[in-house]
């Protein structure tokens, strides 16, 4: 389901079947199938009402409207983490440049690596493109880099196809896969969905869905489904597709898309080049990294913008996955977006500023003693930084310049 804006009025619209869906009994057995604890159900359709944007964000109404895993289910092998991908800064991944993107992700303390899509049509004598990924893939596993495997949907949309599919990329030794080119959202496409997850669950494969429809909370039913893309992220800002990301988007998307649940954004522009338009700011691009919840968050650029950048520790250290979310004081929506989150006893904020320069305080008042902090400001130009290593406490205030398009990270 879709909304409309007329005015005022919110309207209902299904884009994909403007008559209804007949839904027809699913092909294969699986746990959403129209039933919950033996009784019929409908779609649920909800509305998030809160006090203020930290509430809103730390709603779990959505997740919590879908079903827990059944009983005896075990997803302990799912494991979020920090990937490097080649697609978005370099085009195609190269058979024999597999090795420096993994040594590279290694290098950086990042859990994954996602091989995109090109790789099905590696050949040499005597191998085919399975072959050639299980390599690659195998070479990961020797520097401790697991392996997510590009796939387009028509590979697989009957349930045969999928099945053997899924199998084969099991076979090869990934631990994900991700899922582009799908379907408009027709209800045999919805089930197309349903029966994906289930079956990579039951393979022990990560999922992401690129191209897809936005979450509907099913991550607590199938919480291998671990991030999906679903949002205008920075594939859309791209030299080579002549595209340019106005700033006011990545202030407005954590309270609108991610409300939904986890996207990836392919987060983290540093290219001198990807960054001449609008400016954004390296400390603007980490804060996405923070503020865009992604438990598989793919970083967008080519590796050694990261490995030769002055913020390489912090890329070494930065978690995906968080136990404390706080949305500053100083947000406003389509103006400035500022997240404190904590991992363990550390807080790292994330601050991205709008199109317009602005001056902004923040209250470390949920720090619990005087701590060491790493503040990376704007520096004097939109790839530099100002970085300053200081003791802070929760009595402190950070007074904060920040430039159009800028940003701010903390780690304390």
């Amino acid at each position: 389901m879709a909304l409309t804006r007329t005015g005022n009025i919110l309207n209902v619209n299904f884009p994909f079947a403007k008559k209804g869906w007949d839904v027809k009994p699913p092909a294969t057995h699986i746990l959403l199938n129209g039933t919950y604890h033996g009784m019929p159900v409908s779609p649920w359709r909800t509305t998030l009402v809160a006090r203020s944007m930290n509430e809103l964000v730390n709603s779990d109404l959505i997740t919590n409207l879908c079903p827990p895993p059944p009983a005896g289910s075990d997803f302990s092998w799912v494991k979020p983490g920090r990937s490097l991908w080649q697609w978005w800064s370099v085009g195609s991944p190269k058979y024999e440049d597999q090795k420096n993107w993994y040594d590279a992700a290694a290098k950086l303390k990042w859990e994954y690596y996602l091989v995109d899509d090109g790789w099905r049509y590696w050949k040499q004598p005597g191998k085919d493109q399975w072959t050639l990924l299980k390599e690659v893939i195998d070479y990961g596993k020797t520097v401790g880099v697991k392996s997510i495997v590009w796939v387009d949907s028509k590979e697989f949309r009957k349930a045969d196809d999928r099945k053997a599919y899924l199998e084969k990329v099991k076979a090869v030794g990934a631990d994900g896969i991700k899922i582009d080119f799908i379907p408009d959202a027709t209800a045999d496409i919805m089930q197309w969905y349903a029966e994906t997850q289930q079956e990579c669950a039951d393979l022990h494969l990560l999922l992401n869905f690129h191209g897809s429809v936005k979450p509907t909370g099913l991550r607590r039913t199938f919480p291998n489904d671990i991030t999906r893309e679903a949002i205008r992220g920075n594939e859309y800002h791209m030299t080579r597709y002549r595209r340019v990301m106005p700033p006011q988007h990545d202030v407005t998307v954590p309270f609108t898309r991610f409300l939904a649940g986890p996207a990836d954004f392919t987060s983290v522009i540093l290219n001198p080049k990807e960054l001449a338009t609008t400016k954004f700011t390296w400390p603007h691009e980490f804060a996405q990294a923070i503020v865009y919840l992604s438990p598989i968050t793919h970083f967008a650029d080519q590796y050694q913008f990261y490995i030769d950048n002055p913020m390489f520790d912090l890329f070494q250290q930065v978690p995906t996955t968080w136990d404390e979310t706080k949305v500053l004081s100083c947000t406003s929506m389509g103006d400035i977006v500022a997240f404190a989150r904590r991992k363990g006893n550390t807080w790292w904020i994330g601050v991205m500023n709008g199109a317009t320069e602005q001056e902004v305080k923040i209250p470390l008042d949920f720090l619990t003693k005087p701590t060491k902090a790493t503040l990376v400001y704007d520096g004097d130009t939109n790839t530099s930084v100002d970085r300053k290593e200081q003791t802070v406490s929760k009595k402190d205030v950070l007074t904060i310049k920040l430039r159009p398009s800028g940003g701010f990270v903390a780690k304390m």
